[in-house]
């Protein structure tokens, strides 16, 4: 038997974060695509790494539309995950792109556990109100685990506030509001390898953002929210999917548009970390 993880996600709490039942946890763990550890109870017992690896094996099913096989052979030919950072990334392609050096890295817990305390609320009242569980909200704000961008943007909603608003600062005192390059936080996000920075302050009635993603990296999932969007690619590749069905390879200097409240999703299909501008209006994300 294996040994029980430090940190363990229950098969409830692993079927709600990647977004399927846990009869198909079941399955997939009956097929060998994941091999979870054990209670003395006898319990299903999921660290962050495996939990991860079913988060790709729902992607892979939903978006990607591959059968169990060809999943068993993605997942083979990939490195396999383990907690806290990925295998087989050359230190050449996990560096971030010159164009977006942060001034110091930050995470999403500590805002987020910030975001509950100045609201007065408990872990019970926030999964409760997100339909997650107290479990995971915790190891959220404990940076612990990641959440996909979907999930990232019912917490915000919440809460009341954007990612926008959330990671920038306040008011500038001059006319003009200058982010300059090495003087920004950024906020990274291990789960989803992506790092953000926000360009324009939180008043501003567009948001801005500078995103690296690194490869493998993405929104791990389709989402919407309101208003409409632009993205323009500096450094590398981005594969985009809207409505599941159309398909955008953007290259440096490619540019898309569309409307945010189509379900979109994106990742960094290529082998470098990708630089990528996002403007969104209003910042309703």
């Amino acid at each position: 038997m294996a040994d029980e993880p430090a940190f363990a996600w229950t098969i409830g709490d692993a079927a709600r974060r990647a977004g399927v039942s846990p009869g198909t946890i079941r399955l997939w763990e009956q097929q060998g695509l994941i091999q979870p550890s054990r209670s003395r109870g006898g319990i299903r017992l999921f660290d962050t790494a495996q939990v991860r690896r079913i988060e790709r094996i729902a992607y892979l099913r939903s978006v990607d539309k591959l059968n169990l096989a060809a999943i068993k052979s993605v997942l083979n030919s990939e490195p396999a995950p383990v907690n806290g950072n990925e295998p087989g990334r050359g230190d050449g392609q996990a560096q971030r792109a010159e164009a977006a050096e942060p001034r110091q890295l930050g995470s999403y817990g500590k805002h987020l556990r910030r975001l509950r305390r100045e609201r007065g609320l408990t872990l019970a009242e926030v999964a409760n109100g997100v339909d997650l569980s107290i479990s995971f909200v915790s190891a959220l704000e404990r940076e612990e685990a990641g959440a996909s961008v979907k999930t990232l943007h019912r917490i915000l909603r919440f809460y009341g506030t954007t990612e926008h608003a959330m990671v920038t600062v306040g008011r500038p005192q001059s006319i003009g509001a200058v982010s300059r390059r090495g003087e920004r936080e950024a906020v990274h996000d291990p789960f989803s390898r992506v790092t953000t920075q926000q360009l324009v302050p939180a008043h501003a009635n567009i948001g801005a953002s500078l995103s690296n993603v690194e490869p493998g990296g993405g929104s791990h999932g389709s989402y919407t929210h309101e208003g409409e969007e632009m993205m323009y690619v500096l450094v590398g590749t981005v594969k985009v999917t809207l409505q599941e069905s159309e398909v955008h390879h953007l290259e440096p200097g490619d540019s898309l548009y569309f409307a945010s409240t189509v379900e979109h999703a994106w990742e960094n299909d290529g082998d470098v970390t990708a630089a990528v501008m996002w403007v969104n209006t209003p910042p309703s994300f």
